[in-house]
């Protein structure tokens, strides 16, 4: 393996940590335009030539995310559980997601790390730190970004926070819910 380019060796060794995590041994990773898992095959975006640790720790962080959702989720109880509507349904979505690497961030320190840099590339692809009204800002993801944080204990990234401060006192009104209590 010392002969491996580097991109093949962080695919191999990516690839190794997500099945130790979804103890799952019949996961296989591939690169391809976008990160995605469909059945057991994880996707990625090949390593850019000049990688930098926030670059491969927000790849890891999406690998972590999917290997996390295989390992703690069940299809069955969500399809039953899934709100009608479409927003209720962005929202349940963004929530799962939440608690499935909230289980994963509270186990690892080195996952809850690479979550944290999937997360700031996100908010940054997104373009989160630009928007100014709520109309642009995605309820969904604000709420589980509210949600992340009190199960996690993180402060949020610059552009998570500015979409929360968007969406918080709206949501605070609205929702019938301690947030607090979530975490038990």
């Amino acid at each position: 393996m010392a002969d491996e380019n580097p991109a093949e060796e962080f695919r191999r060794v990516t690839a190794a940590a997500m099945r130790a995590i979804a103890e799952r041994e019949d996961i296989t990773l591939v690169y391809g335009s976008e990160a995605r898992m469909v059945d057991n095959q994880a996707r990625l975006p090949m390593p850019s030539r000049d990688c930098t640790d926030h670059e491969i720790a927000a790849l890891r962080g999406a690998a972590d995310a999917m290997a996390l959702r295989v390992r703690y989720h069940d299809d069955a109880v969500h399809a039953r559980r899934i709100p009608p509507g479409e927003n209720a349904r962005a929202v349940f979505e963004s929530l799962e997601n939440v608690r499935v690497e909230a289980i994963g961030a509270r186990m690892m320190k080195g996952v809850a790390d690479n979550l944290r840099a999937a997360l700031e590339d996100r908010c940054e692809s997104y373009g989160y730190t630009r928007v100014n009204v709520r109309d642009d800002a995605p309820m969904s993801e604000a709420i589980g970004l509210m949600v992340r944080q009190k199960l996690t204990g993180e402060a949020l990234p610059e552009g998570g926070e500015q979409l929360v401060d968007l969406w918080r006192d709206w949501i605070n009104d609205k929702v019938d819910t301690d947030f607090d209590s979530l975490a038990d």
